[in-house]
Parts: C-alpha cells; sequence; structure tokens
C-alpha cells in the first residue's frame, strides 16, 4: 500500500500529465485501463478485442513517458521507475 504517482506523455509536449494513487496495484489498473481506451478509441467498429502482456508492454514502450515514482511511508522517500520499472510492475499486476 504505497502512494504512486504516474508520469506519462503520449506524444508531443503538451500531453504530458500525472495521476497519483494510494497504491500501485490502482496505477497499473490505470494505466492498463487507459491501454483499453486507447485500443477501443483506435478499433471503434470492433466490439471485442483481444490482447496479450507483450500488447501492454509495447503500449508502455510506445509512451514518450511512462514514469512511476513509488513512496515509502516509513521512510517518507520515493522511488522512481523508468519504462522498464513500471512493465516489470504490470507483469507482477497481471
Amino acid at each position: 500500500n504505497k502512494y504512486t504517482v504516474l508520469f506519462y506523455q503520449i506524444r508531443g509536449i503538451n500531453t504530458r500529465t500525472y495521476q497519483d494513487f494510494a497504491t500501485v496495484t490502482q496505477c497499473m489498473k490505470y494505466l492498463l485501463d487507459f491501454y483499453l481506451d486507447e485500443l477501443q478509441r483506435a478499433n471503434p467498429t470492433i466490439r471485442q478485442i483481444s490482447y496479450n502482456i507483450d500488447d501492454v508492454l509495447n503500449f508502455i514502450d510506445s509512451l514518450a513517458q511512462c514514469n512511476i515514482i513509488v513512496f515509502d511511508p516509513q521512510t517518507n522517500l520515493g522511488t522512481p521507475f523508468g519504462k522498464n520499472g513500471v512493465k516489470t510492475k504490470m507483469v507482477q499486476y497481471l
């Protein structure tokens, strides 16, 4: 149960944003839901879209930026994770 901040950028500099979550799990759920929303936008005529873990990891790689900071309440310090760390957390989530 560690407070987590997700920083991501889709394409251009104007798409930089962040979201904060009570846990890493909530953060990974948000990121997965974001991917599914993007899939549905890209494929509006397909009713049921299938995907696998590699698709989700490729999506994370396709983002211009995707980083998280996970805060440890015992030390009050945040640990940063880049794309590879986010992908590891996503694999653990799924």
